[in-house]
């Protein structure tokens, strides 16, 4: 069997690209280092403009091979901007997280706004709980309660009016050899406050160095994609630790033998559902 030339995972005969780093098979260009420099993203907010393309419903592997094809060009555009994620300040990275806690049960082009006018407002950065679950309400949003969880993670980041949430992560998490990612997925998601191993992951993707470790955005949407091509048996709400982890190697066969990897493949499925790649 060939094995990847940039992380080492195992291919199969046919691969076109690696289905947890996404690099090349047949002609290793790193793309990560050429790519990166090009990306230009907001210092501080989490917005990210959705990118229009036509939903589908392939029903083969093949005819998901081909969907990708056609917007391959659109994804590559939004993994480039996600991966300059951890080069905004700690505020961004801080919004990237919350809006993963908000976004959970609605969807993105909705939680996008709430996010971007809190941080606009200073409330995700200096308001109370009761300020931010006021305008939640205000908003319309179901789940005011999470403004509890907002201001748990911020407390655990900050200090005095300092943010410490990159050096928090890279002190315990970084290492001359790289990320350790899955190990900062279970940290996140053992301190609950709105953070299980979806959000985790979701967050370690949407900051950018999540990408390449063969993570799984495992929400409804995604597990029922993978039933209906015979990855996973059932459709589980709330899975964690060996669930989810069962369920993610679900997924990583499913881009293994499509021949797309893991971070396109996500963006894929749910383009497919609402005709945009957002995030």
């Amino acid at each position: 069997m060939p094995f990847c030339y940039r992380c080492g995972k195992e291919l199969s005969i046919t691969a076109r690209f690696c289905w947890a780093c996404g690099a090349l098979v047949a002609e290793p260009i790193p793309l990560l280092e050429r790519t990166i420099e090009a990306a230009v993203i907001s210092k501080e907010s989490a917005y990210i403009k959705p990118i229009p393309v036509a939903r589908a419903n392939p029903m083969t592997i093949e005819d998901l091979w081909r969907v990708y094809q056609l917007k391959s060009e659109p994804i590559q555009q939004r993994l480039n901007e996600l991966r300059a994620g951890w080069n905004k300040m700690d505020e961004g990275v801080f919004a990237e997280l919350c809006y993963c806690i908000l976004l959970a049960g609605r969807s993105a082009e909705k939680t996008l706004p709430v996010v971007v006018a809190l941080e606009k407002s200073k409330l995700l950065f200096q308001g109370s709980k009761e300020e931010i679950e006021q305008y939640l309400e205000q908003q319309g949003y179901a789940f005011k309660e999470r403004s509890g969880y907002i201001i748990n993670w911020r407390n655990r980041f900050s200090h005095q009016g300092s943010w410490l949430m990159k050096s928090h992560l890279e002190s315990g998490f970084r290492t001359p050899n790289g990320w350790n990612i899955y190990g900062m997925r279970e940290y996140l998601a053992s301190q609950h406050n709105g953070v299980g191993w979806k959000v985790a992951s979701q967050f370690l993707r949407n900051v950018g160095i999540g990408l390449g470790h063969g993570l799984a955005l495992l929400d409804r949407h995604i597990q029922r994609e993978l039933k209906k091509f015979g990855y996973i048996p059932e459709v589980k709400i709330g899975i964690s630790g060996t669930r989810y982890l069962e369920y993610e190697r679900g997924m990583q066969n499913l881009a293994k033998e499509s021949g797309i990897p893991m971070d396109d493949l996500d963006l894929l499925i749910w383009s497919n559902e609402t005709g945009k790649i957002i995030k």
